[in-house]
């Protein structure tokens, strides 16, 4: 058995950053120089450890969400472009609007996640 880590302010404002960049909790533990064991133990034991975790990781996964809802239903930008001209005096800018048709693969995954009784194939034992 190794050498217990003892619990800290410090490791405790180390894993908020950490689980908001989207680490995992096996990553965390590594990060924080720590077993996952220690890790699991800490939830369980320090509620504040526990929510900060949870509600920084609920961070990251509604920006992911998000992104993958607006991949599945397509999007508008513009684009900027600044085009000089051959004396280098004057510039031109150029506005460009563009269009990213919605994903079919974004569309499934969000479809089989969000409503996997309607979306996903179950498999039954015919006879």
């Amino acid at each position: 058995m190794g050498r217990r880590t003892k619990f800290s302010n410090e490791k405790l404002e180390e894993a908020k950053k950490l689980a908001k960049e989207g680490y995992t909790d096996e990553d965390i533990a590594f990060k924080l120089n720590i077993g996952i064991r220690t890790l699991y133990d800490w939830k369980n034991k320090y509620p504040q450890f526990m929510q900060a975790l949870k509600e920084n990781k609920d961070y990251f996964d509604d920006k992911v969400e998000q992104a993958l809802l607006k991949r599945a239903l397509g999007y508008e930008y513009e684009e900027t472009e600044i085009i000089a001209s051959k004396d280098g005096k004057n510039s031109k800018v150029k506005k460009t609007k563009k269009v990213i048709p919605p994903d079919t693969t974004a569309i499934i995954f969000w479809l089989k996640n969000r409503n996997p009784k309607k979306w996903r194939i179950y498999k039954t034992n015919f006879k």
